[in-house]
């Protein structure tokens, strides 16, 4: 048997190319999104978060704006004054400012009746 065909030289068939799907300009901007995301100055952001925290309140969501370098937290606390402390504990972060409470609300429908809140804030870390 000859050596070519030993080693599977000159046996491979070549593969037909597969066509590239056309992306959709929508597809592409959240790429770019998904992108700057990753490439944002989290250890800070997590550090002021974790010296922020306190027992009586649980985070939900982080949310960055990289467009206007703002960031959006969610959660739920014990009541309005823990929601209130949080608040002003983010404030004292280096990492933010323009610390707001933009939203809160009592969960009518839980016996303990937690505060749903929205905070909004300047992240200092992210080129507007």
């Amino acid at each position: 048997e000859p050596r070519e065909h030993r080693l599977g030289i000159g046996t491979a068939r070549a593969q037909p190319r597969k066509a590239v799907a056309a992306v959709s300009h929508d597809e592409l901007a959240l790429a770019r999104d998904t992108v700057e995301r990753l490439g944002l100055p989290w250890t800070k952001l997590f550090a002021a978060l974790e010296s922020a925290a306190t027992d009586q309140v649980a985070l939900l969501a982080i949310e960055p704006d990289t467009k206007t370098g703002t960031v959006k937290i969610s959660g739920d606390s014990k009541d309005y004054l823990a929601a209130l402390g949080y608040v002003l504990n983010l404030s004292q972060a280096e990492a933010l400012s323009n610390v707001q409470l933009v939203r809160h609300e009592v969960k009518q429908n839980d016996p303990q009746r937690p505060v749903a809140f929205s905070i909004s804030a300047a992240w200092n870390e992210v080129k507007k």
